[in-house]
């Protein structure tokens, strides 16, 4: 019989009451400024056909299956005074047509309260909490395909002092507890949490540079599992330290483009897993540009190795985990505003890991590897009134591997999603 690990609690968990009770704080003076329709209600469906659900490698255990999405969508956005409240929630019920084995409820909540005093003293606390359904098998041979959650709970704190001047201060405070429900994939649980202080100064109108320290601590508390001499199977977690020096910098060429940059020195140390302790350089930037009133156009580019860190595809699924040890990612999207009603999207990205066997619990520990990944997105969305909004999206993913070695670690796939979306909302 299987033995299930104990649930190890976290300051996210003692967060959350703290969070939700200062944006409760912040909404508490002056009602009168509230706004009259601050609440939205709605629900959805969403029609899903995916070729390869449980992304398998290709020629063997693949497997097309049709996914229904029903949902309740509620958020609310109330100004008071100088504070603002924001909160929103949705609650799925996901139904497949022939692996039903991965009928699951799925949500994702969320709440943030902005406040600023008389001064240049300003900052925001936020909580979220999201459980779904874990896309498993991406980040390494390890084949399950029975039902996985992933639980994800997050708190924040920001302060700002400054902000409208030349020169401002910034404090911010993270935690996040990740939690999988597979027995399997416990070794994988991680709890983080990060500090940074940082300064930023603001050159010119349209040019602002900042530089910050950031120090992260951490453990995966199921990495291994031994037994005491009492004869009970306990954990070994791994902890893990990280110290950022972080560059970074904002470029507003025209009104119509921003360009930003982040380019940092790193130190990470592992008490168990050492192969991921090392030095390293990371950077991360972005360009947005708005040519015209009704086309804008993104592209992102990261390279990092910062544990635990994801790369997301387009449906926020996660795609790279705690398996890579170097990521770099380049992601562009465009969209179209045919009329006041309609909008394309169209988007692509490529993705390079470098891989070991860190987290593949294989035999050939110390292995090492690196995959590929493409992926294409188009879509639309038609809005033909207020409180109804339709779309549908087209995507293709394949991964591919090179060499021998590397399909130890990862191994080649490819997928193909057809979705259509219809939401009602009111206010």
């Amino acid at each position: 019989m299987k033995k299930r690990f104990p649930r190890r609690g976290d300051a996210v968990r003692h967060l959350a009451p703290l969070c939700a009770a200062a944006c409760a704080l912040a909404g508490a003076p002056a009602r009168a400024a509230d706004d009259p329709n601050p609440y939205t209600l709605g629900v959805l469906e969403t029609i899903t056909h995916d070729s390869n659900v449980f992304r398998a490698p290709d020629g063997t255990g693949v497997a097309a299956d049709w996914l229904s999405t029903t949902g309740i969508v509620g958020s609310i956005d109330q100004p008071i005074g100088r504070e603002r409240l924001k909160a929103s929630g949705e609650f799925d019920l996901n139904k497949f047509r022939n692996q039903s084995q991965l009928d699951s409820t799925a949500h994702t909540l969320s709440i943030e309260g902005d406040w600023a005093t008389i001064d240049r003293l300003s900052g925001a606390l936020g909580y979220s909490d999201s459980s779904q359904l874990y896309r498993y098998s991406l980040n390494s041979l390890q084949t399950l395909t029975a039902r996985n959650t992933l639980d994800t709970r997050s708190a924040f704190a920001r302060f700002h002092l400054g902000v409208v001047t030349r020169m401002t201060f910034n404090a911010t405070f993270n935690a996040q507890q990740q939690e999988y429900s597979a027995d399997a994939f416990r070794y994988r649980d991680q709890n983080r949490r990060d500090g940074l202080l940082g300064v930023s100064y603001q050159t010119s109108a349209d040019l602002s540079t900042s530089l910050s320290y950031r120090r992260t601590s951490g453990d995966y508390p199921h990495y291994q599992t031994v037994v005491d001499g009492s004869g009970n199977v306990v954990s070994n977690p791994d902890h893990f330290t990280r110290n950022d020096i972080i560059f970074g910098l904002v470029y507003a060429a025209t009104g119509a483009s921003q360009f930003r940059l982040n380019v940092s020195k790193a130190d990470e140390r592992h008490s168990i897993i050492t192969s991921r302790s090392f030095h390293t350089w990371a950077a991360d930037g972005a360009w947005d540009w708005t040519p015209t009133g009704r086309t804008q156009l993104t592209l992102d580019f990261v390279r990092d190795d910062d544990t635990g860190a994801e790369d997301v595809s387009f449906f926020g699924v996660p795609l790279a985990g705690t398996d890579a040890t170097r990521r770099t990612a380049v992601t562009g999207k465009i969209a179209y505003e045919l009329t006041a009603k309609i909008k394309v999207t169209a988007s692509g990205s490529f993705a390079r890991r470098e891989l070991d066997t860190a987290f593949a619990d294989l035999q050939q520990a110390g292995t090492s590897g690196s995959d590929k990944l493409y992926q294409a997105s188009l879509g639309f969305t038609y809005l033909p009134t207020r409180a109804i909004q339709l779309g549908c999206n087209a995507s293709k993913e394949q991964r591919t591997v090179q060499g021998t070695s590397g399909l130890i670690v990862t191994y080649p796939y490819k997928a193909t999603v057809l979705s259509c979306t219809g939401q009602f909302s009111f206010n």
